[in-house]
């Protein structure tokens, strides 16, 4: 049983409250990720759960046993951290079966375990291996075969991948996920980094200042952000926002800062004379010609591409924007065009709350 559950968590150091107010249901087997800028208390909330830090209210409970005033060593989980925390002068066996000898398990067990775990994580080779000596994928593959050989009842990753180059990142990002399918085990998993978010998390955590600003798959928080913060933390490249105000018959939406009017999206009601602010996500603008009704007037300021992909940036009077696309471009800098948005993909966010308003 590893479902995790933390009911109005906070959590103070001295007179500034780092956590605040945090309810939480991880359910058993899933894979939830804790994203937050800097400062946004992901880090203190994983210590919470693992039993590192102790909560200044609230509850935390782990495979429904209430464990807030357990010691981190009696609540059945394994941490996998940023450093990897290997212990240097043991061998790579020495480090995955510490756990194992300290429970003083036997020895004939201890070894298949190791073996075992070592077979699944390609570190058959490297077993009579010093930290020193490997690579640092190799050392975060040990951290994890650490964890793995204690079959803990929930996997806490504190950032795992920060300290690898983006190709490894990507290839160890890929050998958690396959092992998460394979063991199946309940995971919380922090990062600062959204594309580690949405292509590991099952659940997504986005939390500001210590609060839970939302809660929900990654392509619900993509396509349905409930702030103009998660929907801007959200995505790369970045959504694109947008001044607006609603006529006063609601039938357009008047954008004074680049001298135009949009399409008023469908399904939504009572808007006359609204300020809102629109979030419109790259993918979802197309070029057209300068002039064409219903177009935000632009000039090309770069374009990049990946090979696979290319992003346009724009100037416009309501500031940069950004267009993406899979097709290669042959646009240069100093062009004049005008960029229309698709309505149906329209977000729409009040101006003073920055909270989404929804279409009926």
């Amino acid at each position: 049983m590893g479902a995790v559950s933390l009911h109005g968590v906070c959590k103070s150091f001295g007179a500034v409250n780092v956590i605040k107010d945090v309810s939480i249901d991880i359910a058993e087997g899933e894979f939830c990720v804790l994203i937050g800028p800097s400062g946004s208390g992901k880090s203190t909330l994983l210590r919470i759960i693992a039993g590192l830090e102790d909560c200044t209210a609230g509850e935390v409970h782990i495979g429904g046993r209430d464990v807030t005033d357990m010691q981190a060593k009696e609540r059945n989980i394994a941490m996998v951290f940023q450093s990897y925390a290997l212990y240097p002068q043991m061998t790579v066996r020495e480090n995955m079966s510490f756990s194992l000898r300290l429970a003083r398990r036997p020895k004939e067990e201890i070894r298949r375990k190791v073996d075992a775990v070592a077979q699944m994580l390609e570190l058959e080779t490297l077993l009579d291996r010093l930290p020193k000596e490997l690579s640092g994928g190799q050392r975060q593959r040990v951290a994890m075969g650490r964890a793995i050989v204690r079959n803990p009842a929930v996997f806490l990753f504190d950032e795992p991948l920060s300290n690898l180059d983006a190709k490894l990142r990507s290839q160890v990002r890929g050998e958690i996920r396959d092992l998460h399918q394979r063991l199946a085990t309940t995971s919380v998993y922090v990062t600062h980094d959204q594309v580690e978010a949405m292509t590991m998390g099952q659940k997504i955590v986005v939390l500001r200042d210590g609060r839970v600003e939302q809660v929900g798959s990654p392509l619900t928080l993509y396509d349905s952000p409930d702030s103009v913060f998660v929907a801007g933390f959200i995505g790369s490249p970045a959504i694109n926002m947008i001044k607006a105000s609603v006529s006063d018959d609601a039938r357009t939406l008047l954008v004074p800062e680049s001298q135009t009017s949009l399409a008023m999206p469908e399904g939504f009601a009572d808007m006359n004379g609204r300020k809102v602010l629109l979030g419109v996500r790259p993918e979802f603008l197309e070029l057209s010609e300068l002039g064409t009704p219903g177009t935000i007037p632009c000039v090309v300021n770069a374009v990049e591409s990946t090979g696979s992909d290319t992003t346009v940036i724009c100037d416009t009077g309501s500031g940069k924007m950004l267009l993406s696309s899979k097709q290669r471009s042959q646009l240069r800098p100093g062009e004049r065009l005008g960029l229309a948005m698709r309505p149906e993909k329209v977000l729409m966010f009040d101006t003073a709350t920055e909270r989404r308003i929804a279409a009926r």
